[in-house]
């Protein structure tokens, strides 16, 4: 435990403990503030330093943010093809079964 002096009204020390609460308060304060502190300085070092591996990543997301309508439109022709219903007559499909 931690002690504190305190001065008195005839001023004179005296020593106080503290208790278990305030110590317990205090090693949580002391956690949240590191682990915080940890937060902030990997949030600094991943703005400022980039591995090759995360510039293929961005550069994969761009690419696959462009391609997406394109996707989209193809998913939805494929719906509605599903939907309508298709002859099993077509050739493409005699060529499947």
């Amino acid at each position: 435990m931690s002690s504190q002096y305190i001065v008195d009204k005839d001023f004179r020390f005296k020593k106080e403990k503290a208790s278990v609460w305030t110590v317990i308060c205090r090693i949580l304060m002391f956690f949240v503030a590191s682990l915080s502190l940890a937060v902030v300085y990997y949030v600094i070092f991943s703005l400022v330093f980039s591995t090759d591996e995360e510039k293929k990543l961005r550069q994969e997301n761009r690419m696959y943010a462009r391609e997406y309508p394109e996707l989209e439109e193809a998913e939805a022709a494929a719906n509605r093809l599903m939907i309508s219903g298709y002859d099993m007559e077509t050739p493409a499909l005699k060529q499947i079964s």
